[in-house]
């Protein structure tokens, strides 16, 4: 069914690249009149096809009037999409001139569109300012306090719609049938869908390690090994993992213990000279990180490593 535009409505003349010429309100009885500053319209020769259109008119500049309701009550988004034919003879060039472009009555109806809220599992997450869009598509929008999106005029397709807010990213397949509103409810984020993942979570796998020590001060030949961490107090290596190396100089032998994670960009290690079976600990600053790559900085607290080590992770 078809909705008649009500008081207080929004409308827009929109120029084909999106940029808003005019705006204005409808009164109470649904009439609008639209202000135009001069200039602001131009004739040329271009044609495109808006849903409510039958054939496009190519003898004229073309602009869109737009309308939308995000949601009616019901669910569903409407909208009005419709092509105006500026001509010269509707509006002429004179200086001081007075032109008036008739658009006849138009009816919100139901438009294409995607809507739904966004939730997150991590409570330190905020839902404001979340972007959802459309990859390669005009299609974007940010959520409001309340984590609600209205994608509006989305033609008939499959769509990956993409919601990220700092260092969370989820991907939605969404299907929307011509001038139907897919409504997705609400969508959570989890904690899986966070790039990168916790630190703690990402350091149990297989690495191979390349790292310097001070004495290469052009980095020189890296020094190589692996580290395989099956728990953050379950690891073992071949080679000479970075992680693996003495804290102390001269040490026999040494045996990684544990790894205890203080935060996403720092983090103990705890080692166990074999000799002398001190415990000792080494804060390792972690300068950069990803789910395959870190990259950790001893600096001066730990002497055999003054530059970065770089690990990758076995995929």
């Amino acid at each position: 069914t078809n909705t008649t535009v009500t008081a207080s409505q929004d409308v827009y003349i929109k120029s084909l690249s999106g940029e808003v010429v005019g705006t204005a309100k409808t009164d109470a009885n649904g009439t609008y009149e639209i202000p135009i500053l001069a200039g602001a319209l131009s004739v040329g020769q271009t044609a495109l096809q808006l849903a409510e259109d039958t054939t496009p008119s190519i003898a004229a500049t073309q602009y869109a009037f737009v309308s939308a309701v995000s949601d009616d009550g019901a669910g569903k988004a409407l909208g009005i999409n419709k092509t105006i034919n500026i001509t010269n003879s509707a509006v002429t060039s004179t200086s001081g001139s007075t032109g008036v472009i008739s658009l006849g009555t138009s009816n919100l109806q139901e438009i294409g569109a995607i809507t739904g809220s966004v939730s997150f599992s991590d409570t330190s997450v905020t839902k404001t300012g979340t972007d959802v869009y459309i990859p390669g598509k005009s299609f974007f929008v940010r959520t409001g306090s309340d984590g609600a999106f209205h994608l509006l005029f989305v033609p008939a397709g499959v769509y990956s719609l993409r919601i990220e807010n700092g260092v969370y990213t989820k991907t939605v397949s969404v299907t929307v049938a011509a001038n139907k509103t897919t409504i997705l409810g609400a969508v959570t984020v989890g904690l899986s869908d966070r790039n990168p993942l916790p630190l703690a979570d990402v350091l149990v796998g297989t690495w191979t390690s390349s790292c310097w020590s001070s004495a290469n001060s052009d980095l020189g030949t890296a020094t190589t090994g692996v580290l395989t961490i099956t728990s953050l107090t379950s690891t073992s290596y071949t080679g000479a993992s970075c992680l693996s190396q003495s804290t102390r100089s001269g040490a026999s032998a040494v045996t990684l213990v544990s790894i205890q994670v203080l935060s996403d960009s720092s983090l103990y290690l705890v080692h166990k000279i074999t000799s002398t079976s001190v415990i000792e600990k080494t804060l390792a600053r972690v300068s950069a990180y990803s789910n395959n790559k870190m990259t950790l900085d001893f600096g001066t607290g730990f002497e055999v490593y003054t530059r970065a080590s770089t690990l990758n992770l076995n995929p």
